[in-house]
């Protein structure tokens, strides 16, 4: 696990740094294809989204301090994106932002994830989801996942 790390609700100061980790991510996910590898302009894919951080607590510089965010649609309740500074992956962050979600977000928990996306695939098996559907988009062929909590699982 990096320093310690706080996770929180996104701040308005906090746009361009998301902006600039959502752009980072995007444009080098090479299981992307090219077209949406070119679409890195987070306000376009997340209007009305909840955003919450992982941020390095030891940092006093907001935009130096992100490490990963999760955007959320509340309604569905749906998670949109999930992205980490590659060069934090793999030291827990990602689950403690969707296990920072238990307290507030009603389960069952939807999202995509691109098929070929073989990270995030095995990370997201990892933490329990289920696959519950696939479909295709302009990204490429997608499962649907499912999550709910441990104790109300089968």
């Amino acid at each position: 696990m990096p320093d310690p790390f706080l996770i929180q609700p996104k701040r308005a100061d906090d746009t361009d740094a998301v902006q600039a980790l959502f752009a980072l991510c995007v444009s080098t996910a090479q299981w992307l294809p090219d077209a949406s590898r070119a679409k890195t302009t987070f306000a376009d894919v997340s209007e009305g989204e909840t955003i919450w951080l992982a941020r390095a607590a030891s940092s006093h510089d907001a935009s130096q301090a992100l490490l990963a965010f999760v955007s959320v649609q509340t309604e569905t309740p749906y998670i949109h994106h999930l992205y980490v500074h590659p060069t934090a992956r793999g030291q827990g962050l990602g689950g403690a932002l969707l296990e920072s979600l238990q307290s507030w977000l009603p389960s069952p928990w939807h999202l995509k994830c691109v098929r070929a996306n073989h990270a995030a695939m095995a990370f997201y098996q990892a933490q329990g989801w289920i696959e519950v559907g696939t479909g295709a988009s302009d990204d490429g062929a997608y499962v649907l996942l499912q999550w709910t909590p441990q104790e109300t699982r089968p």
